[in-house]
């Protein structure tokens, strides 16, 4: 979902990855740096020019992420050249976090017995020490 309006909730990513190159690229995967993510499951490591697989992963919305507001989180994919260097690209993704304040108060009353109004029929004893 592009947004959550609660705790719990999952949000789930999907990372397509794309071999723009001209050679094919091996060791291919994604990395996540997001708290609490899952374990990023891509299909195949291997990818020959012009081909794509999605990688996919899971997250629970925490409390904190409602309060801040929004998930914002990067993501970087890697393959390996024939020769060279390893080749990157990253991507972010920012879910909003719908915040919808409110409170609610319900006062209530027992009831209570009114005090008596009778006198008592014993005599008062004052004494002084």
């Amino acid at each position: 979902p592009t947004s959550v309006t609660d705790a719990g909730q999952f949000v789930n990513y999907s990372f397509l990855v794309t071999n723009n190159g001209n050679v094919t690229l091996t060791s291919v995967g994604v990395t996540d740096p997001l708290p609490g993510l899952s374990v990023i499951n891509c299909p195949v490591s291997t990818l020959a020019p012009s081909v794509s697989t999605t990688c996919t992963a899971a997250y629970t919305v925490t409390q904190a992420d409602m309060d801040a507001g929004s998930i914002l989180n990067t993501a970087t994919a890697t393959g390996t050249p024939p020769v060279g260097p390893a080749v990157t690209d990253t991507d972010s993704e920012t879910v909003t976090a719908t915040q919808l304040p409110s409170i609610n108060v319900a006062k209530s009353a027992g009831s209570v017995a009114a005090p008596s109004t009778a006198r008592s029929s014993e005599p008062w004893v004052i004494r002084s020490l």
